[in-house]
């Protein structure tokens, strides 16, 4: 380790990444032996790790909707474009398509966000042609 090590483990920490974010970083990083002590250390998160890095985009079944903007369900920030947090789905008349919430393929059906706007979902993700943009 060095001082330039030091460093970038604060502009890190300045991000205030959540700790199992770091460990997954880690791991991506480790070197063969590294990685046998972190996969010890931490057994789940070694799991979904693994889980992750082999699903499309990282997203797993069950995760929900994931912000196109940033990948954050709480995200506050985003633009008024942003299908999952922002106020509207699509420009003029709510016809057209979008890149689904969950997968990023190309559709042209809604679905449900928790009472909130629908926003784009694929058919495999529940979305479907009845539901109209709010």
């Amino acid at each position: 380790m060095s001082l330039y090590d030091y460093r970038q483990s604060l502009e890190i920490s300045r991000k205030d990444p959540q700790f199992a974010a770091l460990i997954m970083s880690a791991m991506r990083k480790a070197d063969s032996t590294n990685i046998v002590l972190l996969r010890w250390a931490w057994p789940e998160i070694s799991r979904e790790f693994e889980l992750r890095y082999h699903a499309p985009g990282g997203i797993l079944p069950g995760d929900g909707p994931v912000c196109t903007c940033c990948d954050n369900p709480e995200c506050e920030d985003c633009p008024a474009s942003c299908p999952l947090h922002g106020e509207k789905l699509v420009e003029g008349d709510g016809v057209g398509s979008g890149a689904c919430a969950v997968c990023q393929s190309e559709t042209t059906c809604y679905g449900e966000n928790n009472g909130g706007p629908h926003i784009w979902l694929c058919p495999d993700h529940g979305g479907s042609h009845d539901l109209q943009p709010v």
